[in-house]
């Protein structure tokens, strides 16, 4: 798997822009309406969006969807619904970001429960669990970049906001740096 080169400035914002493909597609259909992203030091960053949830149901290999997306290469292509633009909403898919992660938590709403899988190295490290039922939906990544593949990487604020400027349609983007305080908030009506 070739991600671009290591070194170059913007990679920690590339692999971070996979965690928002699946909710802008959601968003395309009228189902997600914000993503919300928190960044903190050392190539962490939460993304939450509210958008109907990762698919929690059981594939024909036994397992949900959602660990599929998140294990499998070029799944995210076939979790598009609106596939003739998923080469252009989704360049590497979310397993590569969960490859490159040292730890990535997954947190699904959906379907009336929470569900719930940890990762290292886009490995599994728990199961899928149903956890307390609830009326949420939306998904939540929380990860950590892994800094012994791609060294000192550190997410650029200013460019999550121009990604979002060109690339958020209907839906309003949040972007809360905690290592500056910064808040910006972008919404762009098509």
């Amino acid at each position: 798997m070739y991600v671009g080169p290591l070194d170059s400035p913007g990679i920690a914002n590339r692999l971070l822009y996979e965690a928002f493909c699946i909710a802008r597609d959601d968003a395309m259909c009228g189902e997600c309406a914000t993503i919300e992203v928190e960044l903190e030091a050392g190539g962490r960053a939460t993304v939450v969006d509210d958008g109907p949830g990762l698919s929690v149901a059981v594939n024909s290999h036994g397992i949900s969807e959602a660990e599929a997306l998140m294990t499998q290469l070029y799944s995210c292509r076939h979790a598009k619904r609106h596939a003739e633009r998923a080469d252009a909403l989704c360049d590497l898919g979310v397993t590569a970001l969960n490859a490159l992660c040292s730890t990535l938590e997954l947190t699904v709403w959906r379907d009336g429960f929470e569900w719930h899988q940890t990762y290292a190295a886009g490995v599994p490290t728990s199961t899928f669990d149903r956890r307390a039922a609830t009326v949420r939906h939306g998904t939540r990544m929380k990860l950590a970049l892994d800094r012994t593949i791609l060294g000192p990487v550190e997410f650029a604020t200013d460019m999550l906001v121009e990604w979002a400027r060109a690339n958020a349609e209907t839906l309003k983007f949040v972007v809360l740096d905690r290592r500056t305080g910064e808040r910006v908030e972008v919404r762009v009506e098509a």
